[in-house]
C-alpha cells in the first residue's frame, strides 16, 4: 500500500475537480459542458479505484518522486481540466496513460534543457 500522499486518488483528484466543476456550473449554468464534464470526471474517479497499486499508478508514482510536486501538480491540474473539454477519455486509464505521456515529455523536455 501506497503512503497517503502517493495515494491516486491524492496524486490525481478526479473527485475535487469534478466539484469544481459542478461549481462552474451553478455559474455559468448556460454552458453545459461543465456538468457533462462534472459527470465524467465522476465516472473517472469510481474506475480509478480500481487502479491503485497497478502499473499505471506506481509509473505516476515514479513520475511524482522525480520531478518537483509544483510542475507535477501544475501538469496534471491542467489535464483533469482539460476533461469534458478538450479530451474525453473513455475510461480512467486511458486519462493516466494520457497524463503519463504528458508528464514524461515535461521530464525530458527539463532534462534535455
Amino acid at each position: 500500500m501506497s503512503p497517503p500522499w502517493l495515494e491516486l486518488e491524492s496524486l490525481v483528484d478526479f473527485a475535487g475537480t469534478a466539484e469544481w466543476r459542478r461549481r462552474k456550473a451553478d455559474e455559468f449554468p448556460d454552458d453545459e459542458r461543465n456538468v457533462k464534464a462534472a459527470e465524467l470526471l465522476e465516472m473517472l474517479a469510481e474506475q480509478a479505484s480500481f487502479l491503485e497499486d497497478n502499473p499505471l499508478h506506481r509509473r505516476i508514482m515514479g513520475l511524482y518522486e522525480t520531478k518537483d510536486s509544483i510542475r507535477f501538480g501544475e501538469t496534471v491540474s491542467a489535464h483533469l481540466r482539460s476533461v469534458g473539454f478538450w479530451y474525453f477519455p473513455d475510461n480512467a486509464a486511458a486519462f493516466f496513460q494520457y497524463l503519463i505521456e504528458a508528464l514524461e515529455d515535461l521530464k525530458e523536455n527539463e532534462e534535455a534543457a
